[in-house]
């Protein structure tokens, strides 16, 4: 009975000796946070250690635990997974951290996607180039006339001939046919009047006919809409600076790049003309027919020599003919015996319609090289008028020289369109700066 007494009078002490002991160490294994009670399993197990008798042989010392876990329970050194829910708070260094993280992220994404300026030759037919200028101070062009400098527009609006780029090798990717397109545009203007993008005008305060309705543009030059939306592009960015003939100016220099010539700055400072008249364009421009005479009596006026016409007619490397104006050609007894036999029977045979078009050079019809020349010399020119010149002993010894020296005529080709984009322009208050390029203001 007293044995008995006994035992239970242990029983209650060691009960009341655990409710003293060990309920406030329960009670310090949770700790509040935001979300409520938090159970900081670590600090319980720790707590535990600290007492003789608890400490179990897994359980390491408090001296070993400091140095093995951090506050969060987690060992040091270990990587937790991304996304993985965390029971400890983090420490402030942790918080720094994390902010420094986010701030960069967010000046990440205020900033503006990176996009490359690619200055370098691409190659390969009918892929977009763009020309590798580098920048310089505005100087004079030895060729030019006064008042034509590279770098024209380098303050006023310096992304000027960049956006013309864009314009235009956006528009190549879909139809790679206005590379060639451009580069007559560009000379059928500078032929007539100078290079004032008179041919660009749809009327004129005269109402007379204008330019583009002569007999030997018409439906035979196009490009128009491509030019009307490079100059919407630059109004946008620099309003009443960049002139019309300038734009067609930077267009025949990227669309040559774009074929295949090595790029070369290109002098500015041209100002649009105020008339456009469709008689000064059948008098200044030649004909499929046109003798060698009558070429080189038509370049003359404009400064430019016999070589520098053989040189331009390569631009015939790129680009197609109607059948409307070959076909007489094509189909005259008399006229296709000077022919190859072979080439003009294919052609022919491509004619069968006056709309379809037959490519200069049936080999290499994107590109600008040399070889147009050992066709022409081969008797598998288009033009009667590009025969007759390959006939000439003067014109032929030079066709002979450029089939022979491709670099030699891409720098004389270079040279002979900086001559013609100099032609009678307008410059300083000459004309006007227009608005839109089908009307003058």
């Amino acid at each position: 009975m007293v044995a008995r007494m006994a035992a239970r009078g242990r029983i209650m002490v060691a009960t009341f000796i655990s409710c003293v002991l060990i309920l406030p160490v329960l009670a310090s294994a949770y700790e509040p946070s935001e979300s409520g009670l938090r159970f900081a399993f670590p600090d319980f197990i720790n707590s535990l250690s600290s007492f003789e008798g608890l400490q179990t042989k897994d359980t390491p010392k408090d001296s070993d635990s400091d140095s093995d876990s951090d506050d969060t329970g987690r060992s040091q050194g270990s990587e937790e997974p991304e996304n993985r829910m965390s029971y400890g708070s983090p420490s402030k260094d942790e918080d720094i951290e994390r902010a420094k993280i986010e701030q960069a992220g967010e000046r990440k994404d205020d900033q503006p996607e990176a996009k490359p300026v690619s200055n370098e030759d691409h190659g390969g037919e009918g892929e977009a180039k763009t020309p590798v200028v580098a920048k310089s101070e505005a100087t004079p062009v030895e060729n030019g006339k006064e008042g034509l400098v590279e770098g024209f527009y380098d303050k006023d609006c310096p992304l000027a001939e960049q956006i013309v780029n864009e314009v235009l090798m956006k528009n190549l990717k879909k139809d790679a046919t206005l590379a060639p397109a451009i580069v007559r545009l560009f000379s059928h203007d500078c032929l007539v009047q100078g290079c004032d993008a008179s041919i660009l005008l749809d009327a004129t305060p005269s109402r007379e006919a204008v330019e583009k309705k002569a007999s030997q543009n018409g439906r035979f030059v196009r490009g128009f809409d491509l030019i009307d939306e490079m100059k919407a592009r630059l109004e946008a960015e620099c309003p009443g600076v960049v002139s019309c003939a300038d734009v067609i100016a930077f267009a025949n220099r990227d669309s040559l790049v774009y074929t295949g010539l090595p790029p070369y700055k290109v002098a500015a400072g041209r100002r649009d003309g105020l008339s456009s008249l469709a008689e000064k364009a059948e008098n200044n421009l030649p004909s499929p027919e046109s003798s060698v005479q009558q070429l080189i009596e038509l370049f003359k006026r404009k400064g430019l020599t016999l070589e520098d016409l053989v040189v331009l007619v390569g631009a015939h490397s790129i680009g197609t003919a109607h059948c409307g104006i070959v076909g007489g050609r094509l189909f005259d007894r008399n006229k296709n015996k000077e022919m190859d036999p072979n080439y003009a029977e294919q052609m022919r045979f491509m004619c069968e319609r006056d709309d379809n078009t037959l490519p200069f050079d049936p080999v290499t019809q994107y590109k600008m090289d040399s070889r147009i020349y050992d066709e022409f010399l081969a008797k598998r020119a288009l033009l009667e008028s590009d025969h007759a010149l390959a006939k000439d002993p003067n014109g032929g010894g030079i066709m002979k020289k450029m089939a022979a020296d491709q670099a030699a005529w891409f720098q004389k080709f270079i040279g002979a369109t900086v001559k013609m984009g100099a032609i009678e322009v307008l410059t300083g208050h000459q004309g006007e700066i227009r608005k839109q390029c089908r009307v003058v203001n």
